[in-house]
């Protein structure tokens, strides 16, 4: 993960201003594109079971905003996997 203050090799740096660019590219052609960025510091608000902890993954999930302003989490939970030939 890409922390400010830190330099990351160079395939990092490439990788970031290529989805830069693509940002850009899209936002010219729609202006009125809302496009989420990650804003300061990572923070845990689920884990599926915290007496073991990163023993889950969460996949395919979705944040909703409802009317009155709460957030509603949506996604599917498997157990992480045990070798890393199961990744």
């Amino acid at each position: 993960m890409y922390r400010p203050g830190r330099v990351p090799a160079d395939g990092a740096n490439k990788e970031r201003e290529r989805k830069k660019t693509m940002i850009d590219d899209a936002r010219r052609c729609f202006p009125e594109l809302r496009v989420p960025v990650v804003d300061g510091d990572f923070k845990l608000v689920y884990e599926p079971e915290p007496e073991r902890p990163n023993s889950w993954m969460v996949n395919d999930h979705c944040l909703i905003r409802d009317a009155p302003g709460v957030l509603h989490f949506f996604a599917i939970e498997n157990p992480f996997p045990t070798t890393t030939e199961a990744l």
